[in-house]
């Protein structure tokens, strides 16, 4: 029941910007994957995101921020989507994310 719990309120913390929108999928075996959906007409190069794991009192455990391109092309296309997947601190719970740019 608290595996239920905790995916339903991964799915329901999400983040829009500028067409952008951003959602914690799952944590799951250590992982956690992010989907990144482009909803505008912008091709976006890179994307910079600040991902915050939160424990189970919703303290603070670590803030990162991660840097998202591609060598060749664009990291986001305009009306497509991607995930990013990251390895929380022990003791995650909950992840917030939100975009610093575009």
């Amino acid at each position: 029941m608290k595996k239920i719990w905790l995916i339903l309120l991964l799915a329901a913390i999400a983040c829009t910007s500028n067409g952008i929108e951003v959602k914690v999928e799952e944590m799951k075996n250590d992982l956690v994957r992010i989907s990144v959906t482009n909803n505008s007409e912008i091709d976006y190069a890179t994307m910079t995101f600040i991902i915050d794991y939160l424990d189970k009192d919703k303290r603070l455990l670590l803030s990162d921020t991660i840097p998202y391109h591609k060598q060749d092309g664009n990291f986001l296309p305009a009306k497509s989507n991607t995930f990013i997947v990251q390895k929380p601190p022990q003791g995650t719970q909950s992840v917030q994310v939100n975009i610093i740019n575009p």
